[in-house]
């Protein structure tokens, strides 16, 4: 487990944006993608290295111009074609040697899809599930740390779910989570789910974009309207740092939305209330018909990570020594922090070490 290899480093030292990072596409992958690379940790850095060449060229000027021959068009199809030629291996051994996974993609291959289908199935949930999770991951270890009444609630609740679910304290406490139940951990960390959100307003404040391919122009209720082939753009900035929904928008507070107990309050901020003229306070997971087909899965996984990060270490950023590193607020999507990030880290529980 990528955690044990942490906690083994004498030097005790990570950039979340890097391990946690490489963990989440780890998980993804065994969950939407193919077992021989999610169980190879070598597999998985070089196909995360490829993926990030895809990912990088996905600026504004790329997505309006794709046809423009730029050097980062040149990286993208170059990482993309070595991602496609990495699942066409496999595909291709398991048909000729009748080896089986249980993984999506042996259940595709068993429905007949073709080699093409199931790679292109597999690299795009892929893709979906692992930006903003993956970010968001290393954001909320980040704001915890300099959170630190709910930093204390969350071990405090990951310790009462591993009491309720594996009392047996002899145990570490990383074996007790690990024998906690699939519906624990989709409905049991309301104080973790709290967190993630919290991030997510602080980590997604970019645009939205929806090309109009209607054939037509689109009028809009208030008599605006998008042209054939044009684009339409919305700053979810303008909702989730507007400070009449969210006071002190600038402050990482979970408490907008549950108590330190993980009990709801009384008049969470940022609700979404369909029959009102505001009904769109939040839009992390996006609204109307365009939610997160994976959001079940995303809030599960940052619970588990987070769950076992906390039951493994005890930690403290180092760099930047003060002060809150913010996310990029015209950035597309989730965006890494501009300045180097060090966490150092110990195991749980233990006295700091000396620096």
């Amino acid at each position: 487990m990528r955690l044990d290899e942490l906690a083994a480093d004498p030097a005790g030292l990570t950039n979340p944006f890097s391990s946690l990072y490489e963990i989440v596409f780890q998980l993804t992958m065994r969950v939407v993608g193919a077992t021989e690379i999610a169980n190879d940790r070598e597999a998985v850095a070089k196909m995360l290295h490829q993926y990030e060449l895809v990912e990088e060229s996905g600026t504004p000027f790329f997505v309006m111009f794709p046809w423009i021959p730029t050097p980062s068009r040149f990286r993208r199809l170059w990482g993309g074609t070595q991602i496609y030629m990495t699942f066409d291996k496999w595909v291709n051994d398991r048909r000729k040697t009748g080896r089986r996974e249980q993984d999506p993609m042996q259940f595709l291959m068993d429905r007949g899809e073709s080699t093409k289908e199931i790679i292109e199935f597999v690299i795009g949930a892929l893709f979906a599930g692992q930006l903003n999770s993956g970010i968001n991951a290393a954001w909320m270890v980040l704001f915890l740390a300099r959170s630190p009444e709910w930093l204390a609630a969350s071990k405090r609740e990951i310790a009462a779910v591993a009491d309720r679910y594996a009392p047996d304290k002899s145990q570490s406490l990383p074996d007790r989570l690990a024998q906690v139940p699939l519906e624990a951990w989709e409905g049991g960390f309301p104080v973790a789910e709290a967190c993630l959100r919290e991030s997510i307003r602080f980590v997604a404040p970019g645009a939205l974009m929806r090309k109009n391919i209607s054939g037509g122009p689109i009028t809009l209720p208030d008599g605006n309207v998008i042209p054939k082939d044009f684009f339409a753009t919305y700053h979810i900035g303008d909702v989730h740092y507007n400070p009449s929904i969210y006071p002190d928008p600038d402050t990482y507070d979970p408490g907008r939305y549950v108590n330190l107990d993980g009990t709801p309050v009384a008049s969470p901020q940022g609700v979404n209330k369909p029959d009102s003229d505001r009904n769109y306070q939040f839009i992390g997971w996006g609204a109307a018909r365009h939610p997160c087909l994976g959001m079940r899965f995303a809030k599960m996984e940052m619970n588990v990570i987070l769950a076992f990060w906390l039951a493994y270490f005890d930690y403290e950023v180092v760099k930047p020594a003060t002060g809150m590193p913010m996310p990029d607020k015209q950035a597309l999507a989730a965006s890494k922090p501009k300045e180097e990030i060090v966490v150092r880290y110990w195991k749980a529980g233990t006295e700091k070490p000396k620096a």
